[in-house]
C-alpha cells in the first residue's frame, strides 16, 4: 500500500511539471536506454568473441569477426541453457544424465567419423600423390621431398571427392565400397550406417594408403641397415620406393583380372571350336528322304 502511494504521489508531481520539461526527460531517458542497451549488445558479444578468438589462438583479423563468434557463442549457451533448463523440468536427472551420455556418445563418433575422412584419409590420400608424383617433379634427385601438411590436405580433400563420385555412379554400385556409400546416403547415417561405412568403406582405404605409405618407408630404412648402398643408390631408392610399392599393389590387384579374363577368353575359344553340339542343325530333308528309302527298302521284301 506504501508502494502504490509513494508512486502515485510521484506521477502527481510529475503530472505538475510542464509539458516541454517532460518530453525532453522522456527524450533522454529514451537515449539513455537505447545507449545501454546498444553497448550492453555489443560490447558483451565483442568482449566475449575476442577472449574465445584469442583462447583458440585464432588472429584477430576484424572486430567483425568478434563480434559475430561472440554473439554466435553466447546464443548457444542461452540455447542451451533453455533447453536444460526445460529438460530438467520434464525429466528426472537420472533419465537426463543418461540422455547425456548417449548424446556426448553420439557426437563423439561423428566428430571422429569427420576427423578421419575429413582430416587423416585426405592428408594420406595427397601424401602419397605427393610422393609419387610431385616431389620427382620438384625436387632433385639427392633431396628428400618436404612435407607441406596444407598442400597435402587440399589435394587428398579433391581426389578423395573425385574418388567418392565415381564410387556413387550407376556402373560402380556393384562395387562393396560403392554399395556401402549408395545405402547410406538413401538409409541416412544412422547408428548401422555408421559402422557399415566404417567398416566396409573408411578403415579399408586408411589400412591401404598406410600400407602404401609405411612399406616403402620400412624397405628404405631396413634395406639402407642390412645392404650397403652408396649414396647414389640410397637416394635412388628413397625417390622410387613408392612407385615401386604402389606398381606391385596395383599389379597384385590387375593379375586375379587378367587370370580371369584369360580363363573366360580360353572357355569361350575351347566351347566355340572343339566340343559338339553347340549348335543345332536342321535336317528335315535329310530325314524326309532316308524315310521314303527305308519305306520302299521294306516294301521290296
Amino acid at each position: 500500500g506504501g508502494e502504490g502511494g509513494d508512486g502515485a504521489r510521484q506521477q502527481g508531481r510529475l503530472a505538475h511539471l510542464p509539458l516541454p520539461l517532460r518530453a525532453v526527460g522522456l527524450c533522454l531517458s529514451l537515449c539513455a536506454a537505447t545507449a545501454g542497451s546498444l553497448a550492453l549488445l555489443l560490447a558483451l558479444p565483442l568482449t566475449f568473441g575476442r577472449c574465445a578468438l584469442g583462447l583458440a589462438q585464432f588472429p584477430l583479423l576484424s572486430d567483425v569477426y568478434a563480434l559475430a563468434t561472440g554473439g554466435l557463442l553466447l546464443w548457444a549457451a542461452a540455447v542451451a541453457a533453455h533447453a536444460a533448463h526445460c529438460a530438467m523440468r520434464a525429466n528426472p536427472i537420472g533419465e537426463l544424465a543418461g540422455k547425456a551420455v548417449r548424446t556426448l556418445a553420439v557426437g563423439a563418433e561423428v566428430v571422429a567419423h569427420v576427423l578421419l575422412w575429413l582430416g587423416l584419409a585426405p592428408f594420406l590420400l595427397g601424401r602419397l600423390f605427393e610422393l609419387l608424383v610431385m616431389a620427382p617433379l620438384r625436387t632433385e634427385r639427392r633431396q628428400s621431398a618436404c612435407v607441406c601438411v596444407p598442400q597435402d590436405w587440399a589435394i587428398g580433400l579433391l581426389y578423395l571427392k573425385v574418388g567418392v563420385r565415381m564410387l556413387l555412379l550407376p556402373a560402380m554400385r556393384a562395387h562393396p565400397w560403392g554399395a556401402a556409400l549408395t545405402q547410406a546416403l538413401d538409409g541416412g547415417l544412422g547408428r548401422d550406417e555408421r559402422r557399415r561405412i566404417l567398416s566396409r568403406v573408411l578403415l579399408p582405404l586408411l589400412w591401404a594408403l598406410a600400407r602404401l605409405l609405411a612399406l616403402p618407408y620400412a624397405l628404405i630404412h631396413g634395406l639402407g641397415a642390412i645392404v650397403p648402398l652408396s649414396a647414389l643408390q640410397h637416394a635412388l631408392l628413397r625417390r622410387f620406393a613408392w612407385h615401386g610399392v604402389v606398381a606391385l599393389a596395383v599389379l597384385r590387384r590387375l593379375l586375379p583380372l587378367f587370370a580371369h579374363a584369360s580363363m573366360a577368353l580360353h572357355d569361350s575359344v575351347r566351347d566355340e571350336h572343339y566340343l559338339l553340339g553347340t549348335r543345332l542343325q536342321n535336317h528335315a530333308k535329310h530325314s524326309s528322304a532316308a524315310a521314303e528309302v527305308t519305306s520302299v527298302g521294306t516294301q521290296a521284301l
